[in-house]
């Protein structure tokens, strides 16, 4: 590849995003804005792969901060290791329907098919 590397420029200088490439927000905009940890960040983005709409108030909906419990070596009954496993499997079950679900297409016709997957014999 021939590029001129004499026209390349820098995205980021002193830490900071070029004005160009990302606006400098104002002492208001600032105020206004919330601050968040890592972990909302990281939370906010798991949400967005299920939801694309979703906002940092959709943490305050019941279920969606609840983390399971561990799984312990032992347990003292039934009931406690049903309390301990069923939102796992839960939430295993929802995983494999979210992963089937993207995977699946709507509206094809044997034609499309064979496009789509030129490798199979049909």
């Amino acid at each position: 590849m021939n590029w001129d590397l004499s026209q390349w420029c820098p995205l980021i200088d002193d830490r900071c995003f070029l004005p160009w490439l990302v606006k400098v927000p104002s002492e208001q905009e600032q105020l206004r804005a919330c601050q968040i940890s890592a972990q909302q960040i990281n939370k906010i983005e798991e949400l967005w792969k299920t939801n694309p709409d979703a906002t940092l108030e959709d943490f305050e909906k019941p279920g969606v901060d609840d983390e399971p419990q561990p799984v312990q070596p032992k347990y003292e009954d039934a009931y406690q290791y049903q309390n301990v496993f069923a939102p796992l499997i839960k939430l295993e079950a929802d995983y494999e329907k979210m992963m089937k679900e993207s995977q699946s297409k709507e509206n094809l016709t044997v034609p499309d098919l064979i496009r789509t997957f030129p490798d199979l014999n049909f």
